[in-house]
């Protein structure tokens, strides 16, 4: 009999260009770049792309806000 090893579901987070992040929450790319180069967003940069967690990122505007 085979088992099975149980892993904790985990979210895999959706992660955005600055031109999707840009697109898709109505700023400038020019505004994200500056919010990366300040590190006030979480990013991270694997290849020439910055990558942006959609959900932190929506966090973040929300707590800017408020």
């Amino acid at each position: 009999m085979k088992q099975e090893i149980m892993y904790p579901k985990q979210k895999i987070p959706e992660m955005l260009t600055i031109k999707e992040t840009a697109e898709r929450f109505g700023m400038s790319q020019y505004s994200i770049r500056k919010l990366i180069q300040q590190r006030k967003i979480a990013f991270i940069h694997p290849t020439s792309k910055y990558l942006i967690n959609a959900d932190r990122f929506s966090e973040y505007l929300n707590s800017v806000e408020e």
